[in-house]
């Protein structure tokens, strides 16, 4: 399997002294190099609070792009993209359009609707992933039900796709990622595509 987009732009080293701050030069392109600890157990740990990365089935000791998102978010103050009107902070751009879009409407002066084009359905999102979302769960109810499988760790529930065997923390993401994997793995209905 291919490392993912994180991990492709990332080099992770375990320190168990005084850690550096993650810092990243996406303009040359270097791979940042993030630092992190492990409590007594060997789950990961941020070395400047508390907060430690729930375990999952696929990270048993905590998934290394929350913390490292944790560190940005919480630490570094590396939100650039601010809220003009009620000064919340994000780490991406389209999530600050999003935002405005959603919660200050009056703000926002042209907003792409993303629709859906099932016949008869009226549905619209500000995001093509919240489309997705719809369309796996009013159109294609009964086949993404037959790819999921609930699984509960440490008081946890967990959602595996049984297509590809990966695990999702939320029955949200699972169904975000659903439909892809079927039309991968040629299992969608070219039809209702």
């Amino acid at each position: 399997m291919g490392k993912s987009r994180y991990e492709q732009h990332t080099t992770m080293i375990e320190c168990s002294n005084t850690p550096l701050v993650p810092s990243c030069d996406t303009s040359s392109k270097k791979k940042e190099v993030i630092t992190y600890k492990r409590d007594v157990n060997g789950n990961l740990m941020c070395h400047l609070c508390d907060f430690r990365p729930k375990p999952t089935p696929s990270h048993p000791h905590g998934n290394p792009s929350t913390l490292h998102y944790h560190l940005k978010k919480k630490h570094t103050g590396d939100c650039s993209h601010v809220c003009k009107s009620c000064g919340y902070a994000f780490l991406h751009k389209l999530a600050l359009e999003t935002h405005i879009a959603s919660r200050h409407p009056e703000l926002n002066q042209k907003v792409e609707m993303f629709r859906c084009d099932c016949p008869g359905c009226n549905f619209e999102s500000l995001t093509r992933g919240n489309l997705e979302i719809h369309k796996a769960r009013k159109h294609y109810a009964n086949l993404v039900n037959e790819h999921l499988e609930l699984m509960h760790v440490d008081n946890s529930k967990y959602y595996r796709c049984t297509s590809c065997q990966k695990d999702f923390k939320s029955g949200t993401s699972y169904h975000y990622h659903i439909l892809k994997c079927l039309e991968d793995h040629n299992r969608l209905p070219m039809a209702q595509m």
